[in-house]
C-alpha cells in the first residue's frame, strides 16, 4: 500500500474501508506508545476497526498507522522543506 504524503490517514482510511475519524483516533492512541491506556473514544475506535477489519489485516492497518506517524514526526523534525 502506498500510503498519501499529503493525506496519509485518509489514504489508509479509503484502503482499508474504515471510518476516517476512527483512523485518527487508532493513530492519536498508537502516538502515544505504552504510556497510557486508551481512553473511551479511541477504545470504540479501536473495537470499530478490528470489527470492519480481521485480525491479520488489522496488523497491515497498524504498520500503515505507524509508518504515518514515524513520517510525521520526520516532518516535524526536519521541516516540510
Amino acid at each position: 500500500m502506498k500510503i498519501s504524503r499529503s493525506y496519509p490517514y485518509l489514504s489508509i482510511a479509503k484502503h482499508f474501508g474504515v471510518d476516517y475519524g476512527d483512523v485518527l483516533l487508532v493513530a492519536q492512541y498508537r502516538a502515544q506508545g505504552d504510556s497510557r491506556s486508551p481512553n473511551t473514544h479511541e477504545w470504540g475506535a479501536i473495537r470499530r476497526v478490528t470489527t470492519d477489519v480481521n485480525l491479520l489485516v488489522f496488523k497491515d492497518f497498524a504498520a500503515a498507522i505507524d509508518q504515518a506517524i514515524r513520517e510525521f514526526r520526520r516532518i516535524q523534525k526536519e521541516g516540510w522543506g
